[in-house]
């Protein structure tokens, strides 16, 4: 019959352990491993779960998983590329340049952690920079069909805290009616 116990036995620096034992079957049945634990509660609560999984006539799982990170902007933006076989080589060039001015800011940030702050924060360093209003706009649109893509709700990047630097436009100084009698004087007849 499948049982579950728990022995006490000294540590290498004297203290007390309590090690959590089990077999699946009868007498015959080997003796596995449940754990080892430094305190009686936490050892009861791992016989009783081993306890609860034999009488329902299953193997206790005991592997401990990994806790999972959330993937970071980089792992998102892998993927967003990969995803792009709609288009040309040139688009999937000038995206990997965009993102890549984002990502050495901010790729190894948790997606989680992202907010329309640091979005805000990189457009300002690329504008510190002294980057043009069309370079960072490139950046952030690559930043938001990446977020986007994968279902961040709401996308950080689509704030309306997350602004565009203004950009003074040069004003045009047409030339005057005598240059332009002047240009068209000397130009061929036809």
């Amino acid at each position: 019959m499948a049982s579950a116990w728990i022995e006490r036995r000294a540590a290498a620096d004297g203290r007390p352990r309590w090690r959590v034992r089990y077999r699946l079957g009868g007498r015959e049945a080997q003796h596995r491993q449940g754990g080892s634990y430094g305190s009686m509660r936490e050892a009861r609560l791992r016989r009783d779960y081993i306890a609860g999984e034999l009488a329902a006539g299953r193997v206790p799982a005991l592997v401990v998983a990994e806790p999972t990170r959330p993937p970071t902007l980089a792992d998102l933006a892998e993927r967003w590329t990969a995803s792009r076989i709609d288009v040309a080589e040139g688009t999937r060039v000038q995206h990997q340049v965009a993102l890549k001015r984002v990502l050495s800011r901010i790729g190894d940030l948790p997606v989680d952690a992202l907010t329309p702050d640091a979005v805000a924060q990189v457009v300002g360093a690329m504008a510190a920079e002294g980057k043009a209003r069309g370079t960072i706009r490139k950046s952030l649109t690559a930043l938001r069909m990446v977020l986007d893509h994968a279902g961040v709700e709401p996308n950080p990047a689509r704030n309306r805290r997350v602004k565009l630097p203004r950009e003074d436009r040069e004003e045009i100084d047409p030339p005057d009616a005598a240059a332009v009698e002047a240009v068209l004087g000397a130009c061929a007849p036809r």
